[in-house]
């Protein structure tokens, strides 16, 4: 997917594949890198697409905690808060619990089980410190979502609370996700089962486009056709055909 995504780290890169863990910072074949106040400028002028974050604490209002690992551990946000407060799409992504967590992952059958639940809950009644605003995100017209190995939850304004929209295949809803949490989130009634490939092994063969009749709109007051072309390139005869041969 890297041909079609361009991937940024807060030290100054464009592009190329980001080291992570302890080496955060340079990247392989990177496009670009420049110095750390031009990309924060780029960050601070709402240029992401897309932002992807972590987080330590979940309230349920979707306030989110990075900053303060407990009442006495300062750590600081870092550029956590200049990234999502100018990024329109957000994905905070955690484990559930943590301190001994264990999550068994069936490649076979494309499913989960939880071995040893961890001795730390995440999705607390109220975070230690607000590093990002679940009611400001709603203001400002943000999608945010929170994404865990075993739940999908969002922030909108139809709810004043957490928004529960997909588990994990293999999951107990009451044990593992609601006695997980210290407050009770909106279930949403179209509740959906996440995508076994994500959970089997070998590729997802995901379709990162849509297919051509997805990315066609016509407008009849105005007889016009739409037509989204971005990541597609016709390099031959045959590309040309499979193209003209879509829209017939």
């Amino acid at each position: 997917s890297l041909p079609y995504i361009t991937l940024t780290t807060e030290p100054g890169v464009f592009g190329g594949l980001p080291a992570s863990g302890h080496e955060f910072g340079p990247a392989t074949n990177a496009d670009a890198i420049v110095e750390m106040n031009a990309q924060f400028d780029f960050y601070d002028g709402g240029g992401l697409d897309q932002c992807f974050l972590g987080a330590a604490q979940i309230s349920p209002e979707g306030d989110v905690n990075v900053s303060r690992m407990s009442e006495a551990k300062l750590t600081g946000p870092g550029g956590f808060i200049d990234i999502s407060q100018a990024t329109r799409n957000i994905s905070f992504l955690c484990t559930f619990t943590t301190k001994g967590l264990a999550v068994n992952i069936d490649g076979k059958q494309g499913k989960i089980s939880i071995q040893k639940e961890g001795s730390v809950k995440k999705f607390v009644k109220k975070v230690f410190e607000r590093t990002f605003s679940g009611e400001e995100a709603v203001r400002r017209g943000q999608k945010v979502f929170y994404v865990t190995e075993r739940a999908v939850f969002r922030r909108t304004s139809k709810h004043e609370v957490l928004e529960l929209i997909e588990i994990a295949p293999g999951v107990d809803l009451q044990k593992d996700i609601f006695d997980q949490m210290e407050f009770e989130p909106f279930v949403s009634p179209d509740l959906k089962v996440m995508d076994r490939r994500i959970f089997l092994d070998g590729k997802m063969n995901l379709e990162l486009f849509g297919s051509l009749e997805e990315r066609v709109k016509y407008r009849e007051e105005d007889h016009t056709v739409f037509i989204d072309l971005f990541g597609i390139s016709l390099l031959s005869e045959q590309d040309v055909t499979w193209f003209a041969d879509s829209l017939d």
